[in-house]
C-alpha cells in the first residue's frame, strides 16, 4: 500500500473524539463562511433533512478546482467519511412539498 492510502486509511480509523481532541490541542477555529450572505456555519453534528445524522470535521479544498468542501462523517452505520461542496452542503431543498436546508445545524461538537 503507498504512504497515500497508509494515510488516508489511518484518518479513517481516528474516532471522532480523538478528532475532537486534535481540534482542542490545536486550539482550531470551529467557524467558517460561507456563501455571499456571510452566514456563519460551524463544525459540529448536522442532521440530513431525511433523519440521518453527520458531524462535520473540516472544510478542504479540492486540490485542482480549489472548490471549498465539506468532509463529514455518518453518525451511524459504518461511519463513513463523506465530502460534497460547501454549496450543495448548506442549500436548501424541496422535501415533502417545502424548502429545509439539506443538512440542519444541531450542536458543536462536544469537547472535553
Amino acid at each position: 500500500m503507498c504512504g497515500v492510502s497508509l494515510i488516508i486509511k489511518k484518518l479513517m480509523e481516528v474516532s471522532v473524539a480523538q478528532f475532537l481532541d486534535y481540534k482542542k490541542s490545536e486550539q482550531l477555529s470551529v467557524d467558517f463562511w460561507i456563501g455571499t450572505d456571510r452566514r456563519i456555519k460551524r463544525l459540529g453534528i448536522y442532521q440530513h433533512y431525511k433523519g440521518d445524522y453527520y458531524c462535520v470535521l473540516e472544510i478542504a479544498q479540492h486540490s485542482e478546482t480549489e472548490e471549498k468542501m465539506v468532509l463529514y462523517q455518518a453518525m451511524y452505520g459504518d461511519f463513513k467519511l463523506w465530502v460534497r461542496p460547501v454549496a450543495m452542503f448548506f442549500e436548501m431543498v424541496e422535501f415533502n412539498g417545502r424548502q429545509q436546508e439539506r443538512f440542519r445545524f444541531i450542536d458543536m461538537l462536544p469537547v472535553k
